[in-house]
């Protein structure tokens, strides 16, 4: 063998590497609460599907509540719920300039604050 030829292997070795590394990272990829997960075989998927998420008032609080109760319970499947998810949200606005002219912002940025509380059904006991 000559030297160029070890320089070749080389060279496609270093290129290759990270390839078969990151086929490694991926290898056994797996959800952290689906049924295929490594808590408890699902087990922390049920008793999230067992969080019951109250009315939240206002437009944000419309799609919020939709994206946490698919998040919770993608089934869409009944359950005994074990507990209320409460979520108020605090809506307001920042102007960043404002025209100097007509004294009005041109855009503004909406800034949501939420706050949870969890309620379990039995005793009413409140987790912040």
């Amino acid at each position: 063998m000559s030297w160029r030829d070890l320089r070749g292997a080389g060279t496609r070795l270093i290129l290759l590497a990270p390839a078969l590394w990151l086929a490694g990272c991926f290898a056994d990829v797996r959800p952290l609460y689906g049924s295929g997960s490594f808590i408890d075989n699902g087990a922390q998927a049920e008793k999230m599907q067992s969080v019951q998420i109250d009315e939240i008032s206002g437009r944000l609080g419309h799609y919020l509540g939709d994206d946490l109760k698919l998040a919770l319970n993608g089934t869409g499947a009944p359950t005994d719920p074990k507990y209320h998810l409460v979520v108020t949200l605090n809506e307001g606005t920042e102007t960043p300039l404002i025209d100097t002219v007509l004294g009005l912002s041109p855009a503004a940025t909406v800034v949501t604050t939420p706050n949870f509380r969890l309620v379990p059904v039995a005793n009413e006991k409140v987790y912040v």
